[in-house]
C-alpha cells in the first residue's frame, strides 16, 4: 500500500491527519472526515484508498490481515468503534490488534463483502449524489443562481459546485454529505480567495456550506464572517399512486 502521489509516504499524511483530527486519546472521526481530509490536503488519493488504509491501521478490523498490516505494532493506529467510525488505538485497555493468522477467513470474507458495498454506495458516492442533484437545480439553494461549474479546477484543488447568483456575483458552494465541522471554513475561505483573483477581478465572492448537519464549532467558527452562509439539507420520500 505505497504511492508516489507525493513526496511523503501516505501513512507518515495519515498520522498527521490523526493528529489534526484526533489530536487527544479520546474523540471519534468517520471514513467521512478522513475522506474530506484527504480531499482538502492530498486530492489525488482516491476515498477507497484512505478507507483501505483506515482498515489496515484499525487493530480490531479482521480485513487488516489483507492489507498487511505489520505485526511489530508498528500500525496499530486505531480502533474501529463501528462501522465507519474510529477512535485512536489504546494498548492499555483495547483488545490485542488483529494480525495474519489471528482470525477467522470466513469472517474476513464476511468483513470484506460489506466494506465492497460500503465503497461503493458509501459516503463517496453520495456526496456525488448530492453534488450532482443540486448541479441540475440549483434553485433548491437559492432562486436565481446560474451554474458556472462542477468540480470546478481552483489552483490545484476543486470547487464542489461554482455558481453566480442573480446579481451575477460569485458562489462557492461546498458540500460535505454529513457533518460539517469548522476546519472546513479554512477549505472554503480559499476558494473564494482563488475565484476572488483569478475570475472575480479582485470583487465580491459569496460562500455557502451545505451539510446534512451544521456542528456548533462550524457555526461559531463562521459567526460574524461576511459573505459565509450555512445551509443543511435533509432527504426526503414520497410516495404516490401509480
Amino acid at each position: 500500500m505505497t504511492s508516489s502521489y507525493y513526496e511523503r509516504p501516505i501513512k507518515e499524511l495519515f498520522m498527521d491527519m490523526l493528529d489534526e483530527l484526533l489530536p487527544g486519546s479520546g474523540g471519534i472521526t468517520t471514513n467521512s472526515d478522513m475522506v474530506a481530509w484527504f480531499a482538502d490536503h492530498y486530492p489525488r488519493y482516491d476515498p477507497r484508498t484512505v478507507r483501505a488504509h483506515a482498515r489496515r491501521y484499525a487493530t480490531n478490523c479482521p480485513t487488516r490481515v489483507h492489507y498487511n498490516a505489520r505485526s511489530d505494532g508498528s500500525d496499530d493506529l486505531l480502533y474501529k468503534a463501528s462501522r465507519t467510525q474510529y477512535r485512536r488505538y489504546s494498548p492499555a485497555t483495547d483488545p490485542a490488534p488483529i494480525y495474519k493468522g489471528q482470525t477467522d477467513e470466513a469472517e474476513v470474507e464476511i468483513d470484506e463483502a460489506i466494506e465492497d458495498a460500503e465503497d461503493r454506495a458509501g459516503e463517496f458516492a453520495a456526496e456525488h449524489h448530492l453534488r450532482d442533484t443540486l448541479a441540475m437545480d440549483l434553485s433548491r439553494i437559492e432562486p436565481g443562481l446560474t451554474l458556472v461549474g462542477v468540480e470546478q479546477e481552483a489552483g490545484g484543488r476543486r470547487i464542489d459546485i461554482l455558481a453566480k447568483d442573480a446579481t451575477g456575483t460569485y458562489l462557492v458552494i461546498e458540500l460535505k454529505v454529513s457533518k460539517a465541522y469548522d476546519r472546513v471554513v479554512g477549505q472554503l475561505l480559499r476558494y473564494r480567495a482563488w475565484v476572488s483573483q483569478h475570475l472575480a477581478q479582485g470583487g465580491r465572492v459569496r460562500g455557502l456550506i451545505v451539510a446534512a448537519s451544521i456542528s456548533e464549532d462550524l457555526r461559531l467558527a463562521c459567526h460574524g464572517l461576511v459573505d459565509v452562509e450555512l445551509k443543511e439539507y435533509a432527504l426526503q420520500l414520497t410516495i404516490t399512486d401509480a
